[in-house]
């Protein structure tokens, strides 16, 4: 979810590919979304309640809500939940309503120049978001800034290499001159679910989509403050980084590449970025 598109053109873009696919989602297809998380984070032996419980969380690139209502589920005593989207400032707001909670607050703006203190929060929670924006370095040193020393945060970007990234990159190249709106209208028609609309339009449209190697990332995190991070190797079954590491032989594993990269996050130390 790229948060520096500042023209005009720009946040058209970006409302269109991540505020009017977030906004078709049901009540019904909210749980739904939120299922994979409560897969991955079990088969990874992490326990979210003794994560979350009783934790100050933001939730950098909020989309929908998806991953602030799965931390209040989980205990969390307040999420900040924050997108550059109005659509999806409003989407999450609702969503959040919906589900009968009060002990959060929804604000838009840029993951480039977060308006909170140092170390403020306790938790910071990012999935999908950073591989979107215009400068993602400086985001990440944002997150870093705002989470307390000793605090976690869940990282979520797509890996590279592979030949899912390779079929992309054509597709996005073919998809340039079909407006988005008539692409959502058309996938609709063709009774494709939320989700998948919404991924496909991700896909295709993000004005910035970046892929990761874990050695360059792990040391761009270790640069602003995180300790050694280490890949969760399980999620649902369809999940590169399952697959990767359950039943791919070698070979394989060369056609997905990275595979997905997710961690869970610690900040060993603060530190001072200007």
């Amino acid at each position: 979810m790229s948060d520096a598109c500042v023209n005009k053109k720009g946040e058209e873009r970006y409302e269109q590919v991540f505020g009017d696919t977030f906004a078709l989602y049901s009540r019904k297809e909210m749980e739904e979304f939120i299922e994979p998380f409560k897969v991955r984070f079990e088969r990874n032996n992490l326990d979210p309640k003794k994560i979350f419980a009783g934790k100050r969380c933001f939730d950098a690139g909020c989309g929908n809500g998806r991953g602030s209502l799965f931390m209040l589920m989980n205990g969390a005593a307040h999420v900040t939940s924050y997108d550059f989207s109005e659509t999806n400032v409003q989407s999450t707001t609702n969503f959040l309503k919906e589900f009968g909670y009060s002990d959060f607050e929804v604000v838009q703006g840029s993951l480039e120049r977060i308006d909170y203190k140092d170390q403020e929060f306790d938790f910071v929670w990012c999935n999908g978001v950073i591989m979107h924006t215009e400068h993602p370095n400086k985001c990440l040193s944002e997150i870093s800034r705002i989470l307390k020393a000793g605090g976690s945060s869940w990282l979520y970007v797509y890996g590279s290499g592979g030949v899912y990234w390779n079929i992309i990159s054509h597709f996005r190249e073919l998809m340039i001159n079909i407006p988005i709106e008539q692409c959502i209208s058309t996938l609709k028609l063709f009774r494709y679910e939320n989700r998948y609309v919404a991924e496909y339009i991700d896909d295709w449209y993000a004005t910035y989509l970046r892929t990761y190697t874990h050695a360059d990332l792990a040391a761009r995190l270790q640069s602003v403050g995180f300790d050694s991070p280490e890949l969760l190797k399980y999620g649902m079954d369809y999940d590169t980084s399952h697959r990767r590491n359950t039943y791919l032989t070698e070979d394989e594993k060369r056609l997905v590449g990275e595979g997905d990269l997710r961690y869970l996050l610690t900040k060993k130390e603060h530190v001072s970025i200007n």
